[in-house]
């Protein structure tokens, strides 16, 4: 499957020459001014802060794991839930949890770009909260299910003990590489989501939209503020394509995670489940905050455009029942297993 959507990229990039190298420059104009200058120090700041975090004992190791993860956001959370693992500082269970928990956007991305896109801070306060609020719901859910197959025997195998340091050069010299994986993802997915405007331009602007959101989170968001959606449909549409992540970034997720055991079905059904679960408390909270939403903050909706979201409403629901159903399959699967051991 990869292979063919090579192929059909490299087919597109030979169609489409000028495009795609725009494309590519705005991906890592994207990277360089909006991700690079939050995230590169964050990571820096993880790495050096893993081996303490290791050997917590007294504190509750998920609070500083979770609030690192939800304060830095995507790759931060997977990297640092990668390098505990490496440390023999969490179990397989605990890492399922924290890697469905984790993969939450910036906040500085919703509070400051997509606040300004929208007009509105507001509007980023609500998203914020939804999109956190989504994530815990997701790691609750996941956990339940997961129940079952929590053992004694399920604990990771001796790993070396801790570093009792890691010095700021290796930290950097770490993060720097990590930082390479992320660009590379963004300026991909970008030049991607380009080429199938440019290949299908019949799709029109609210498919083309949910597809960019689909590849690239950031660019697709965009997209969507841009559509003229009514307010309360396009806050929960940006809610749903944020907490997927997009393919982008679900690849610079599973570049830290799929080493350490997590699978991408797996992660894939949590984002689904993050997605249903933030998107459907954006749309209660919205009235809440409808009253500091200023008037402006949309263009005025067209019937085309509230036309255009059903795609990606009913994209989304969908995704959520393939995960309902592959977490049910996994319980069942765990329960037969403990049934047999006993």
């Amino acid at each position: 499957m990869a292979a063919v959507f090579a192929g059909f990229l490299l087919a597109l990039m030979l169609r489409y020459p000028m495009q795609s190298v725009q494309a590519a420059a705005d991906g890592l104009r994207t990277f360089a001014q909006g991700v690079l200058p939050a995230l590169f120090p964050y990571m820096v700041l993880c790495q050096l802060l893993s081996p303490a975090l290791s050997r917590m004992r007294r504190v509750p190791r998920a609070l500083p794991v979770t609030a690192l993860a939800f304060l830095g956001g995507s790759p931060g959370g997977a990297r640092l839930i990668a390098l505990l693992c490496a440390q023999g500082a969490l179990t397989p269970r605990q890492m399922r949890t924290f890697a469905a928990l984790t993969g939450t956007c910036s906040p500085m991305f919703l509070l400051g770009t997509v606040s300004a896109w929208a007009c509105s801070h507001a509007l980023g306060v609500c998203l914020l909260l939804s999109h956190w609020l989504g994530a815990a719901l997701c790691a609750l859910c996941v956990r339940a299910f997961d129940r079952c197959g929590a053992s004694p025997s399920a604990a990771l195998p001796p790993q070396p003990p801790a570093p009792q340091g890691i010095s700021l050069a290796c930290a950097i010299q770490g993060s720097a590489q990590a930082m390479l994986t992320v660009g590379g993802c963004i300026a991909l997915m970008t030049v991607a989501a380009r080429l199938c405007a440019c290949a299908f331009p019949a799709l029109g602007s609210g498919a083309q939209a949910a597809l960019h959101a689909a590849l690239e989170m950031a660019g697709g968001t965009h997209a969507i503020l841009s559509l003229g959606l009514p307010p309360r449909t396009a806050a929960v549409c940006v809610c749903a394509a944020v907490s997927f992540g997009g393919i982008s970034v679900l690849l610079q997720n599973l570049s830290f995670l799929r080493p350490v055991g997590i699978s991408v079905p797996y992660l894939t059904l949590c984002r689904a489940l993050h997605a249903l679960f933030a998107a459907s408390l954006c749309r209660l909270l919205y009235p809440l905050l409808s009253r500091a939403l200023p008037a402006a903050a949309f263009p005025v909706a067209s019937p085309a455009a509230g036309a255009a979201a059903f795609p990606m409403l009913s994209a989304l629901w969908i995704m959520a029942g393939l995960a309902a159903l592959g977490l049910g399959k996994r319980h069942a699967r765990a329960r037969q297993i403990n049934s047999a051991r006993g």
